[in-house]
């Protein structure tokens, strides 16, 4: 099976889809990091008789501290799946008369942020401690709703200026293929 991105257009789907993903990235580690974190107390405690008490105790110190990075990778999630979508959106023009489906899309990325930033409150009350471990992750998805405007703007800025170039290069492609 092969995977043909070359068609890639950009859309407002974007927005809704990259958030539905970046909440369940953020929900697996949230869960991960809850497994591990149960996981290390329980070597500890098993451990505590043990010889390598000690080595097996700084190993676990250590790859804890390595989770951290997590924190630093939703926002760099973020701005790949925006800088994705805008330059695909880049191969893509609008014309103004889809301006009303872009106002009912924005509608849309609004109440599909809000309503996983809702999730995303529920599933942190669940475990305050992953969500005060994670301060940037915990800014990112309060502030989604802001997030996935910007992006859609960004997003319906880049569609509509590239009307008319892309109108000129498809229409001038078009004549030296058919002549």
């Amino acid at each position: 099976m092969t995977l043909n991105y070359h068609n890639k257009r950009g859309s407002l789907t974007d927005p809704i889809i990259g958030m539905i993903l970046i909440l369940s990235v953020v929900l697996t580690i949230f869960a991960v990091v809850t497994f591990w974190n149960q996981f290390a107390d329980q070597i500890e405690v098993s451990t505590a008789d043990s010889v390598a008490n000690e080595t097996i105790s700084e190993d676990l110190v250590a790859l804890t501290s390595y989770y951290t990075w997590f924190d630093w990778g939703v926002p760099l999630l973020v701005v790949g799946l925006l800088l994705v979508s805008l330059i695909t959106a880049l191969k893509s023009g609008a014309s103004y008369i889809y301006s009303v489906v872009s106002v009912i899309s924005w509608t849309i990325v609004v109440f599909v942020s809000w309503v996983l930033k809702e999730i995303f409150d529920e599933y942190a009350s669940y475990f305050p401690t992953m969500a005060a471990q994670y301060p940037i992750i915990n800014i990112i998805m309060t502030n989604i709703s802001i997030i996935a405007v910007i992006w859609a703007a960004l997003i319906s800025i880049v569609m509509f200026a590239q009307n008319k170039s892309g109108d000129s290069d498809i229409n001038s492609s078009l004549s030296q293929y058919y002549g």
